[in-house]
C-alpha cells in the first residue's frame, strides 16, 4: 500500500490537486482511500443524516458506525479526549485493502509528500519538511532535489505520482 502526503499551507490548492490525482488514479484503476487533516478546532460540519445515530450520540456513545445496504459506511467519533493520531487513522483503512492512501494535511508527518504551494516564496521552507518528493507552484520553477510541477501542467504531476510513486507499490 502507497501512503503519500498532499502538504500545503491554507489556500494553497490542496484540495483540488487531490481531488484531481484521486480521479487520474481511479481511471487507471487505483483503488484509493483519503484522509484529510482539519487543523483548526471548531467541529467537523456533515454528521451523518441518521436519526439513531443522533440519538446514540446523544445518549452518550463516543464512537457510531453507520453501515447502508447500498454499501455505504460512515464512522463518527465523538468529543474523543485527544485527536487521532496519523498512524491510528491509516490504521482504520487496512480493512479496505487500498491501493494507495492520500493524506491531505500533516505537513510535518514523516511519509512521502507533495507540496502545494502558494508562490514560490516559500520553497527553502517548505524542503525543511520531512519526504518532499514533489512541489506543485503557480509557475514552473527548477530545483535540484525533488520534482517540480506547475498549477497549469497537473497531468504532468499526475504522470509523475504514476511512474515514480505508485510504481512502488508494484514492487512490495
Amino acid at each position: 500500500m502507497i501512503i503519500h502526503q498532499i502538504s500545503g499551507f491554507s489556500n494553497s490548492g490542496k484540495t483540488t490537486i487531490m481531488t484531481g490525482l484521486v480521479s487520474f488514479l481511479k481511471k487507471n484503476g487505483y483503488r484509493v482511500g483519503t484522509i484529510k487533516h482539519h487543523g483548526h478546532s471548531d467541529p467537523l460540519v456533515g454528521e451523518a443524516k441518521q436519526k439513531d445515530a443522533t440519538k446514540h450520540r446523544e445518549a452518550g456513545a463516543e464512537a457510531s458506525i453507520v453501515s447502508s445496504a447500498g454499501g455505504e459506511l460512515q464512522l463518527i467519533a465523538h468529543h474523543m479526549k485527544e485527536e487521532f493520531s496519523l498512524h491510528q487513522l491509516i490504521a482504520l483503512y487496512i480493512p479496505f485493502q487500498f491501493d494507495i492512501i492520500l493524506i491531505e494535511g500533516f505537513k510535518k508527518a514523516e511519509f512521502p509528500k507533495t507540496f502545494v504551494m502558494r508562490d514560490t516564496d516559500d520553497i527553502e521552507q517548505l524542503l525543511e519538511y520531512p519526504e518532499v518528493r514533489a512541489i506543485i507552484c503557480p509557475e514552473l520553477i527548477s530545483h535540484d532535489n525533488v520534482a517540480t510541477f506547475s498549477k497549469n501542467q497537473l497531468y504532468s504531476y499526475y504522470d509523475w505520482f504514476l511512474t515514480e510513486i505508485a510504481k512502488d507499490d508494484k514492487n512490495e
